[in-house]
């Protein structure tokens, strides 16, 4: 593959566009093009370098080499140096690559240099010697030479073959004489010949080589055309058959190319042998010519040359789309700048295609232009170019990500067009604006009344387009309205069509790269999709690293941030937090306040609420400079959750209403949602438990009618955790709480421990009887069922709750075994017990510990002895009543003694009388705090509650006759004491003692 460079390779994306046609005749077996270096890759040439070389080694057939020619073209600043440093260092073992030019390897090959990887031929490596010279020179004179003679054509040449070959012929053809060779010196051998071969040629056939050196390369038919020599042919033909400096190649055509020396030479004596006017009359024909013939790059600097800007500017416009297309932006953006600035900025496609060309670069000054462009079409009633300079404008504030409040203009010029129904000049250009539309609508006025009208008309027109990148562009930009809107059953379906594009390769990276960040801001909206959301999240960052385009990276850290909290990872967040804070850049301040929002929400999570509440207050003050109404909401949520746990209610209180306000500006049910559950969640704080119970039920009501299973945002789970188990507790939207626990795999905290609705994979039961629950449903036990996975699972709740060294187990289930034999059994056992729960991960066993995941177990004695623990701490605190509703809670779970089936069993005498105990000291404590309130018939029902599980207890007896005295109820004290009368001779053969006597 031979690569001839010139000087257009001086811009990185001309050099492969150009690159990836030379590859194409390599090897035409493969269809797929060579990828273009479009702006999108800015971040990473080097990656898109290393893979387009890879791909390009892939296609060519070895034994092969690759050679780059007239190497000297490329600037030495050019970053396409890099690239071929990168070319070389992954070039295979049996492809070789070469690479000519007339300087030294620029400094970016000075790595591969010196390891040894880069061999150099320099001049004295290639030049003749004199013994090589003598026999070239007795060749060609065809005839014996003197060795003086031999050497003085030597040293005249300077080692250089082709001016050897000239001066042997020219001493042949007796045009210079061997005293003439005494004139000569190497540095002027090549000014010498140009001129002899110059001035032999007759005045037109001089005409000729001065008129056609304006131009790199030339058809005969070309040259004719710009010179008016109908010999041209034939000239050309001569040049290269007498080895006059004129290369021909075939390609199809013929085409005829001087020496690049030569050429110089021409055009030297050209500028002084024709007038300056002349010159660029003949520049601008030349032009013209290379247009028509399809070599446009050559025809624009030619025009340039020429100055003639009324050529270039038609140029351009015609051109631009094609060249900005295969990445070449820099080029136009050259030939534009370099046009007097008042031609420029009065031609609205120039404008247009200048902001187009900046849009990556510099997308303010790209918005500028494009504003321009749009003046300028509506002045001259362009509809088509009008359209197109809006869609662009709007384009760029999604670059720039900031002053969207001034979309309003955009949005309300199209409204006065007609809105959806504006007269468009094609499908196409109504397709480029509708994907616009739709974008602007949803960050800036998602409440328009044409909002879901313009995302059915995008739907509608990307059916019937072949324009997949435009399409694309719709389908990202409608996903993030419904998920802001909470239409995530458009979500799925939306997640189907971007993920079929992307398998399809029928987008460009940037484009799969957002279709695939939207893919994961679905799943995020989505609970029973968090595994496909960090994957998604995943393969994003796989998917840049691998072809180098890095401008989609700070969505997906935005999304590994929601992903992680989402999964209560805070310190994974957190990483992904800091890799987002690296990408910020002055002058977007939207970028900037969802940084601070996605730092509070990391920050409440980590319960470091100063920090929180200030990041939540930056974000606040960002979404209301930058006008996105769905940010304000969102930062304003966050500041409410702020303000509660900084215990500032009464601001919180006033920021939960201004949030309502906000949210009527999205329009978005999801969103009202979400204040639900924050208000009911505040209520409750407050210890307003009727309005928590409103609140809460208004929302889940919305939630389970709209579907939402989400953490989405800004929910912490253990809030939405102790929201559930209220709703659970006052029987609000049952099943939907139940459904929402389950899909975000909440952790009960210590309201769920008393409530026998919560949806506990796995609940045993050992108080009063045992029993297992699994998925809700009673287990069943038949004669299959081993009793020693059985007993295991009794012995590990009972001794110490859900965790016990292997050895104490041991000895319960296998008192007579020992050792080795007795740890093959206890592991055998445990096994099966997992096996029969279905759950694998409900029990752990490691460094000699077996312990149960009390987020998917539940046991009576662990919640019993929790809400005990609880109440004491509470206690403790100075909390009373809340010590009082955790007692009560316990005492209800307590429903008897601990495995009354197993009662012989020596192993579970002493857990049962513990437990035994701490429910008489509960039902004796709360009793007390009932009667100290003056709360006698609470009294007495707490102790008959003792009484009902627990009928030996004498102060129970006593206790309760003190309640019904103190309420004048002396019937039934004296009932209370028959009954203690019969109880404790029946059961323990004693009577009432003296205290007991003493209260009756």
């Amino acid at each position: 593959l031979w690569y001839q460079v010139d000087e257009r390779d001086a811009d990185a994306a001309s050099f492969f566009y150009f690159m990836g046609l030379a590859a194409r005749k390599a090897a035409p077996r493969y269809r797929r093009p060579l990828p273009l270096l479009t702006p999108e890759y800015g971040f990473g040439v080097a990656t898109f370098a290393r893979s387009y070389f890879e791909t390009l080694y892939a296609r060519l057939k070895p034994p092969c080499v690759l050679v780059f020619d007239n190497y000297q073209e490329i600037p030495s600043d050019s970053s396409v140096h890099d690239a071929i440093r990168i070319a070389l260092s992954v070039l295979p073992e049996n492809l070789t690559a070469m690479i000519i030019s007339r300087t030294g390897p620029p400094a970016a090959l000075a790595t591969l240099h010196a390891e040894n990887r880069l061999h150099l031929i320099d001049w004295s490596d290639l030049k003749l010697t004199f013994e090589e010279s003598r026999d070239i020179a007795t060749i060609q004179k065809v005839g014996a030479l003197s060795d003086e003679l031999c050497r003085r054509l030597h040293e005249t040449a300077g080692g250089w073959a082709a001016g050897l070959v000239l001066l042997v012929r020219a001493l042949r053809a007796g045009s210079i004489s061997p005293k003439g060779l005494k004139l000569l010196t190497p540095g002027n051998v090549f000014d010498y010949f140009g001129n002899e071969l110059f001035d032999r040629l007759d005045p037109l056939q001089q005409d000729f080589l001065l008129k056609t050196a304006v131009v790199p390369k030339m058809t005969p038919a070309l040259a004719e055309r710009l010179t008016g020599n109908s010999a041209a042919a034939k000239i050309l033909s001569h040049l290269n058959r007498r080895n006059y400096f004129t290369e021909k190649r075939t390609q199809p055509e013929v085409v005829y190319q001087y020496h690049a020396l030569f050429r110089e030479f021409l055009l030297t004596r050209a500028e002084k042998q024709f007038k300056p006017e002349e010159m660029a009359r003949l520049r601008l024909d030349a032009a013209r010519l290379l247009e028509a013939s399809g070599q446009i790059e050559e025809a624009a600097e030619l025009f340039l040359q020429a100055g003639a800007w009324k050529d270039l500017m038609p140029l351009i416009r015609a051109k631009a789309p094609v060249l900005i297309s295969q990445g070449r932006r820099t080029m136009v953006e050259q030939w534009i700048t370099a046009a007097p600035a008042v031609l420029r900025q009065s031609d609205p496609w120039v404008n247009y295609w200048l902001g187009t060309s900046r849009l990556a670069s510099n997308p303010t000054e790209s918005r500028v232009l494009f504003e321009r462009a749009f003046e300028l079409f509506a002045e001259v009633g362009d509809e088509t170019g009008t359209f197109l300079a809006w869609s662009g404008a709007v384009q760029a504030y999604f670059y720039i990500f900031d002053e969207f409040s001034t979309l309003d203009r955009w949005i309300a010029w199209l409204d006065q067009k007609g809105g959806k129904d504006a007269a468009f000049p094609s499908p196409e250009i109504a397709l480029i604006v509708a994907a616009g539309m739709i974008r602007a609508l949803s960050w800036r006025n998602p409440v328009h009344p044409q909002m879901q009208d313009w995302v059915d008309k995008g739907f509608a027109l990307a059916r019937g387009s072949t324009d997949v990148e435009t399409c694309a562009r719709v389908f990202t930009n409608a996903a993030v309205h419904c998920i802001w809107k909470g239409m995530f059953d458009e979500c799925r379906l939306l997640i189907g069509e971007m993920e079929r594009m992307i398998t399809d390769q029928a987008v460009s990276p940037l484009r799969a790269l957002v279709m695939k960040h939207t893919e994961a801001m679905c799943y995020n909206a989505l609970a029973e999709f968090k595994p496909q959301a960090r994957q998604a999240v995943s393969e994003g960052l796989e998917m840049a690293n691998g072809s180098g385009v890095f401008a989609i990276n700070p969505l997906f850290y935005n999304q590994g941030v929601i992903s992680s909290l989402n999964d209560a990872e805070v310190e994974l967040a957190g990483e992904f937090l800091a890799r987002l804070e690296k990408t910020l850049r002055p002058g977007s301040r939207a970028h900037a306040g969802n940084f601070h929002y996605l730092s509070a929400c990391h920050f409440l999570q980590k319960r470091k609420v100063p920090q929180a509440l200030a990041a939540a207050q930056k974000s606040l003050a960002l979404a209301q400079e930058t006008g996105v109404p769905v940010s304000e909401v969102l930062a304003r949520l966050a500041l409410v959750q702020a303000l509660y746990e900084s215990n500032a209610l009464n601001e919180a209180e006033r920021e939960l209403a201004t949030a309502k306000q906000a949210i009527l500006r999205t329009g978005s049910l999801y969103f009202e949602y979400l204040h639900g559950l924050a208000e009911a969640s505040f209520q409750y704080a407050l210890k307003n438990e009727d309005a928590g119970r409103a609140c809460l039920r208004r929302a889940l009501t919305l939630g389970r009618q709209q579907g939402y299973t989400t953490l989405l945002y800004f929910w912490r789970p253990q809030v939405m955790s102790r929201l559930c188990a209220k709703a659970l507790a006052a029987g609000i939207e049952t099943e939907y709480a139940q459904d929402l626990i389950r899909k975000l795999h909440l952790a009960p905290d210590l309201e769920a421990l008393a409530l026998e609705n919560w949806p506990w994979p796995v609940k045993i039961h050992l108080l009063g009887g045992f029993q297992i629950f699994i998925d809700g449903k009673p287990v069943r036990f038949s004669g299959k069922v081993q009793k020693k996975p059985l007993l295991l699972l009794k012995a590990l709740v009972a001794l110490k709750d859900g965790e016990a060294q292997a050895e104490q187990l041991e000895d319960v289930l296998w008192p007579d075994v020992e050792g080795d034999v007795a740890r093959r059994a206890f592991e055998t056992t445990l096994h099966r017990l997992r096996k029969w729960i279905g759950y694998p991960d409900a029990l752990r066993f490691s460094n000699g510990l077996a312990e149960m995941d009390r987020a998917l177990c539940w046991t009576d004695v662990w919640a019993f002895e929790r809400l005990v623990e609880e109440a004491g701490s509470e206690e403790r605190r100075g909390r009373a009543e809340r010590a009082l509703e955790l007692t009560g809670q316990a005492v209800i779970l307590y429903k008897g003694a601990l495995l009354p089936g197993d009662a012989n069993e020596p192993w579970t005498m002493s857990p049962r009388e513990r437990l035994r105990r701490r429910f008489l000291r509960c039902i004796i404590w709360l009793g007390r705090r009932r009667e100290a309130a003056g709360e006698w018939q609470k009294a007495v029902a707490c102790y008959q509650r003792g009484l009902e599980v627990d009928d030996i207890c004498e102060e129970f007896y006593q206790r309760s006759m003190v309640c019904y005295q103190r309420m004048g109820r002396i019937a039934e004290a004296l009932a209370v004491y028959e009954r203690c009368r019969r109880v404790l001779p029946a059961v323990l053969g004693v009577k009432p003692s003296p205290n007991t006597l003493a209260v009756y």
